[in-house]
Parts: structure tokens; C-alpha cells; sequence
């Protein structure tokens, strides 16, 4: 019995021992496991976001497509809104850098003008940090979106004199068989740079293949906001009820439709946009608008946080993005490719 005995309590330390080293390998590999998660969760990130104006409905776009972009990118965005000021978003980039990398890991920039901040930005980089541009450019060149400072995480945007380009195309098909074309410009913000020089392309390149067309109305400033649209552009046509296209951003023309159709001219004047806003798409399908220039805040906002978290995490950037190249015909929207086009901004 004893001999039974001593076997049997053998049996049960060897056992009891195997149980044992199973249990800590299996604790092993769950610790294992545990930590890889951890280390294959990145650090979450904190994005500073200047821009020029959360109230306007684009950048709006540009901002909610910026935070989505965010989350599913472990990162988090804080928005310092300019209020279309270019002084007030160079006090917010100095205000941003004095809080320090332990309030924020990045910027995200959306410039009013292409100059002004341009030292500021460079002041920031030799600092060590990220900073990335949408809807705009930085440096002395507008007529191209490759970055003209070394080291920003990306530059995401439409080139305004391409678009000036796809402008003057647009509003020649609208004029045709039309001689003359009396067609009257609503400016956004006369005096930014951007804007200046798509009028300037605009023009040149109307006189240059449509001597039909003459632009020679021109006004200003709506602001991209409907209620400035009303306004300037409901004056314009009370002082030339002859005009045969009308040219503004998407907001304004919105805005000036209750004064189009006072005036008796819907569907007799062609009315051309600038942004390709969620209501023009069925305006420009049932004929109400002739056409417009769409862009892609959407793509903006999404390459924006995409440059500047791949820039903090890997020291590699995007680069120049086209965000217009995304769109069908490059933006140039009109009935005829107007259901391929999925707006991304409401006007």
C-alpha cells in the first residue's frame, strides 16, 4: 500500500507541476499579447487647427471632414478660428507654439493669404514642428501647389490659377452662340490674393479664345456668405438687367436667386458657380445653373490631418495634393457630368 501510495502522490505532483507550467505559459503569452497590442497602439495625438473661418460653410466642411479623419487616426483636432482675419491667425499659430508640444504634437493651417504667415511658418518648422496647409498655399507663388517651403507635412488644395483656367473655360461654354455675352463677376474677397489672381486668369484667358464674352461688370465683396450674395449681386442686376451670365461663388448665387427671380431672369441668365456646393447639384441638373467649378473640401480636410499625423509618426510627409483631381473632369461640372458628381460642402 505504501508503495501505491508513494506512486500515486507521484503521479499527482508531476501532475499538479505540468498544470502549472501550462497555466504560467498561457499567462506568458496573454502578457505577450497584451503588450503588442499596446505597443501597436500608436500615442494619441494632438492636432492645433488655424483657420479662417469655422462659421463659413466650406471650411466647415474642411473642419468636419478634419476631425473624422482625426479619430480614426487616434487623434484629436482644436480649432482657432481666424474669423477671416490674417492677422488674428498668425497671433493663433504664435499663441499655438507659446502652449508648447506638451498642449500639441501639430498644426494644421488653413492660410487666408499666401505671404503674411509665410515667416511665422518658417519660424515654426525650425522650431521642430509639424505643420501642414489646406485650401491654400504658402509662399510668393500662387500658380502652383508644390510647396514652395521645405518641410511642411503636406499641402492639400486646388491651385487658384488652375482654377482661374477651368473658369474661363466654363464660362466660354455658357456664352456660346452667344455674341455679345455680357457677363457680370461677383467677387468673394477682392483684395485676397488667391481670388485676385483667378480673375486676373479669367480674364486673360477670355480675351485670349472668347472675344465674345465681356466681363466688364464686375463687383464685389459677398464674403461666400448668401446674404452678401443678395445684396451685391441683386444691385448688380437692378443696374444691368441685360447681363447674360452671372459669375459667383456657389453661396452667393444661392443667396441672389430671390432677386434673379424678382427680376424675372432665372433661366434666362446662366448662372455660373464657384464651389460645387450640395445645392447646386439639382440647380445644375434641372437647369436653374448653367454650371460651376467644384472643389473638395472634404479631400482637403482628410489629407490635412493625414500629412500632418504621417509627418509626427514617421518624419514623412505627403506633399503637394490636387485635391480637385479627385473630381470628375478635374471640377469642371456641368449637366453633362453633373450625376457623377458627389458634392461635398452645403452652400
Amino acid at each position: 500500500m505504501n508503495s501505491i501510495t508513494t506512486k500515486m502522490n507521484g503521479v499527482l505532483r508531476r501532475g499538479a507541476l505540468v498544470a502549472l507550467i501550462a497555466t504560467f505559459a498561457v499567462l506568458l503569452t496573454a502578457a505577450a499579447a497584451f503588450s503588442s497590442t499596446q505597443a501597436a497602439k500608436p500615442k494619441q495625438l494632438k492636432i492645433a487647427m488655424v483657420v479662417g473661418s469655422a462659421a463659413n460653410s466650406y471650411q466647415a466642411a474642411i473642419i468636419a471632414a478634419a476631425k473624422k479623419t482625426a479619430a480614426k487616426q487616434n487623434a484629436t483636432v482644436t480649432v482657432f478660428d481666424s474669423q477671416f482675419d490674417a492677422a488674428k491667425a498668425i497671433a493663433a499659430l504664435e499663441d499655438i507654439v507659446s502652449l508648447g508640444k506638451s498642449r500639441f504634437d501639430g498644426i494644421a493651417f488653413l492660410p487666408l493669404d499666401n505671404v503674411a504667415p509665410l515667416a511665422e511658418v518658417k519660424k515654426i518648422l525650425a522650431a521642430g514642428w509639424v505643420i501642414g496647409i489646406a485650401n491654400g498655399v504658402i509662399g510668393p507663388r500662387l500658380d502652383t501647389g508644390q510647396p514652395q517651403v521645405k518641410g511642411l507635412a503636406v499641402q492639400a488644395t486646388a491651385v487658384w490659377k488652375t482654377n482661374g483656367v477651368k473658369m474661363a473655360k466654363l464660362i466660354a461654354m455658357a456664352c456660346k452662340g452667344i455674341n455679345p455675352c455680357k457677363v457680370g463677376w461677383a467677387g468673394g474677397l477682392s483684395q485676397w490674393p488667391a481670388e485676385k489672381l483667378m480673375l486676373k486668369t479669367i480674364l486673360t484667358g477670355l480675351k485670349a479664345s472668347s472675344p465674345n464674352v465681356d466681363m466688364s461688370v464686375r463687383v464685389g465683396d459677398t464674403g461666400y456668405t448668401r446674404e452678401g450674395g443678395l445684396k451685391v449681386i441683386g444691385t448688380m442686376i437692378q443696374a444691368h438687367p441685360d447681363l447674360n451670365a452671372i459669375v459667383a461663388a456657389d453661396q452667393a448665387l444661392l443667396g441672389a436667386e430671390t432677386a434673379i427671380k424678382d427680376a424675372d431672369l432665372l433661366r434666362k441668365v446662366k448662372l455660373v458657380g464657384w464651389g460645387g456646393s450640395i445645392q447646386s447639384k439639382p440647380r445644375i441638373q434641372d437647369g436653374r445653373w448653367f454650371g460651376t467649378i467644384a472643389a473638395a473640401p472634404v479631400a482637403e480636410g482628410t489629407y490635412l490631418i493625414k500629412g500632418v499625423v504621417q509627418m509626427i509618426r514617421t518624419g514623412k510627409g505627403l506633399g503637394f495634393i490636387d485635391t480637385p483631381a479627385t473630381l470628375p473632369n478635374g471640377g469642371i461640372i456641368t449637366k453633362a457630368n453633373i450625376n457623377r458628381f458627389t458634392p461635398q460642402y452645403s452652400g
